[in-house]
């Protein structure tokens, strides 16, 4: 629990709650589909915001797609523009903001090109915040007339990894 350390403060600020949770329904569901071939690897990772998964469907926020592809990286190119790490060998994606609605699906593509190839299908690290609302509906209440609350804030923030047993050849 954080607390002031001013035990003359009239307001503390005090982590209610922290938990993790083990989900079968998230909010954002992403598909990865490789083609590795010896020269080049493609990558398309389709993604849906389902904003039914939470309690109150608000806009997830700093969403990241990292994604580690071998196979001696010469040259990247991603629509939408990600950012290469040669020293790490993985791309990032950053959407600011997504939203339910008319643009809750995307996707993003890349291509690779190899000196070492071929490349081997990875797993898609996925994360993103999301304030206001949280997955369980887990609700606060404080049973006390010592104490009051005068604000509460919910915040989700989720990390997880996309295993993909896709290896596909698209268009």
């Amino acid at each position: 629990m954080k607390q002031s350390k001013d035990p003359n403060a009239k307001h503390f600020n005090i982590e209610i709650a922290r938990y993790t949770l083990t989900v079968t329904a998230l909010p954002l569901i992403p598909v990865a589909y490789w083609k590795c071939e010896p020269t080049t690897t493609d990558l398309r990772l389709e993604y849906e915001y389902v904003g039914s998964a939470l309690c109150k469907p608000l806009p997830l926020t700093s969403v990241q797609f990292l994604v580690p592809v071998n196979g001696g990286v010469q040259h990247t190119q991603s629509v939408p523009e990600g950012v290469w790490s040669p020293q790490h060998e993985k791309l990032l994606w950053k959407i600011p903001e997504l939203k339910s609605g008319a643009n809750s699906k995307g996707n993003l593509k890349a291509r690779f090109s190899l000196g070492a190839g071929p490349s081997t299908p990875a797993s898609v690290a996925v994360q993103f915040l999301c304030d206001g609302t949280i997955l369980s509906g887990t609700e606060f209440e404080l049973a006390t007339k010592q104490y009051r609350v005068s604000l509460t804030k919910k915040r989700m923030v989720a990390k997880f990894l996309v295993d993909t047993d896709k290896l596909v050849t698209y268009v």
